[in-house]
């Protein structure tokens, strides 16, 4: 979704569209607000995740030597 050269970009409160979850019933994107940036963490960036307006949820990515991983929650 995100490379690790676009998470470090990202400051608290800025917002990412991607692709829908349900391309076949819409094609409204789904919308991540930059939430936090733990400390301790530095490649760590939270997102609250909305779709259609209603939040599903925090989403966690992380940089590694891989690329990005993602945790959802």
């Amino acid at each position: 979704m995100l490379t690790g050269e676009e998470l470090d970009s990202l400051k608290i409160g800025d917002l990412v569209e991607v692709d829908p979850i349900f391309p076949a019933l819409s094609n409204e994107n789904v919308v991540m607000r930059t939430a936090e940036r733990p400390g301790s963490i530095g490649d760590t960036v939270v997102f609250v995740v909305t779709y259609f307006g209603i939040t599903i949820g925090r989403w966690e990515a992380t940089k590694n030597a891989g690329g990005v991983s993602w945790k959802f929650g």
